[in-house]
């Protein structure tokens, strides 16, 4: 019987859990961070705002979550891609997928400046990391050692691709065509690669 309440708590747990962060993304991503407080979080939610603090111990924390589910749409959506025999095309593929999640989820999306100005540069990074970066730092440490790139050290190739797409998903979400820009984001990604490969290659 305590088994079957304490599930029953735990469910209601989440439930409360996923309220709070629908309603923090929504609110942030239509009147930005700083505009936004726990009290209107909590009560769009539905929940005390003890219950807020029994999941978060602040808003930025709560931010934090916000943008870790964000990247773990964007992971799900990048782990469809096809293993490939050639390193580039799967660069290209995933470049692809990436503007094309953005493009897709572009009206539920919090802003890039934003999380990275409340939360900092190394957490932000922190949490790309944990979801998105390391595809880009596999493909660009293949490529290397094959020769199928110029000799750069591969992470900062890693830092400079993943920068490029960083920019690549504000310029979309800012863009008044977004259609438009997604698709040219896509051309400049594949110059941009093959300015990368070896002569001859």
């Amino acid at each position: 019987m305590s088994m079957n309440v304490k599930s029953r708590q735990q469910e209601n747990s989440e439930l409360t859990r996923d309220a709070l962060l629908d309603s923090a993304r929504e609110q942030f991503i239509a009147h930005g961070y700083n505009a936004v407080s726990i009290d209107s979080i909590a009560s769009q939610a539905r929940v005390t705002k003890g219950a807020f603090y029994h999941h978060f111990a602040n808003k930025k924390e709560l931010l934090a979550q916000c943008y870790e589910r964000q990247m773990q749409m964007i992971a799900q959506a990048l782990d469809q891609v096809p293993v490939t025999e050639d390193p580039w095309l799967r660069a290209q593929l995933l470049a692809t997928a990436f503007i094309d999640t953005v493009m897709r989820h572009r009206k539920q999306l919090l802003s890039l400046q934003e999380v990275i100005s409340v939360l900092g540069w190394e957490d932000w990074k922190a949490i790309d990391s944990r979801y998105t970066l390391h595809h880009i730092a596999k493909l660009m440490h293949e490529l290397h050692a094959a020769g199928r790139v110029k000799p750069y050290d591969p992470n900062n190739l890693t830092n400079l691709v993943y920068g490029f797409l960083t920019q690549a998903a504000i310029s979309i979400k800012d863009a008044q065509d977004k259609l438009q820009a997604a698709g040219e984001m896509k051309l400049i990604v594949h110059d941009f690669f093959a300015s990368l490969k070896p002569n001859g290659h």
